[in-house]
């Protein structure tokens, strides 16, 4: 049985690769300390950047992060709502990406 998760975390972007390792880490340092399950959704909205490749890297690493990709922006609406349908979490958070 696949354990329950607590927290889904969805974090719309677009054209933040230089943004998204630090922000990962932070996230992720502070989700840790919480001590409740999560898992965060990374929703790629057109970016022309290295985002895409970056978040690749991340979700390698990591088997709590999930990443969509659309190939042209759809808008921050657009993409929550993409965020959300694949979210499992008891509960939602929504999160800039932009620090």
């Amino acid at each position: 049985m696949k354990p329950k998760i607590e927290i889904s975390i969805v974090v719309p972007l677009y054209n933040e690769g230089h943004n998204l390792e630090e922000l990962f880490s932070e996230l992720d340092n502070s989700m840790l300390r919480y001590g409740k399950s999560y898992e965060v959704i990374f929703v790629d909205d057109g970016s022309v950047d290295n985002s895409y490749e970056t978040l690749l890297s991340i979700e390698e690493r990591k088997d709590y992060v999930h990443t969509l990709s659309f190939k042209k922006n759809v808008g921050k609406a657009g993409a929550l709502e993409q965020g959300f349908k694949i979210a499992s979490g008891e509960k939602v958070i929504i999160l800039d990406c932009d620090l």
